[in-house]
């Protein structure tokens, strides 16, 4: 129990701006009576306390850690299943980036030659239309 200490509020220091107020007769009557039944028909549902409060926060603590648990346990299976998937897609579509590379690096070498060949033909074309003239 000494681990629960209260923890002195001051009020004072907390000045909201009337704008920022919420009056029980600002609201609509309906609003009103609705937000209330719910409440009770919450309050009602809940099972009644019957322990000490320190006990019934550690419960509460415990449920909590046991839902990050999960989640975080959930969260780690997603990202292995996601990273599996990619690795899937990769190689159902075949795609290699370093050969597709070399494969690029090749055509360009191929087109430089076909080019400078061609350039040639031309050279030689125009010498026999001067040898011609």
């Amino acid at each position: 129990m000494a681990a629960f200490q209260q923890i002195p509020h001051r009020r004072s220091q907390v000045k909201p701006e009337a704008s920022q107020l919420v009056t029980v007769r600002s609201l609509p009557q309906w609003l009103l009576h609705s937000a209330i039944t719910k409440a009770l028909t919450r309050l009602a549902a809940c099972p009644p306390i019957d322990k000490p409060l320190h006990e019934y926060a550690a419960e509460i603590i415990g449920l909590n850690s046991q839902l990050a648990a999960d989640a975080s346990e959930k969260m780690d299976f997603e990202e292995a299943l996601i990273e599996q998937l990619e690795t899937r897609q990769a190689d159902f579509s075949g795609v290699s980036i370093d050969e597709e590379l070399a494969n690029i690096l090749t055509l360009q070498n191929a087109f430089s030659a076909s080019a400078r060949v061609v350039t040639t033909v031309d050279e030689m074309l125009d010498a026999i239309l001067q040898l011609k003239r």
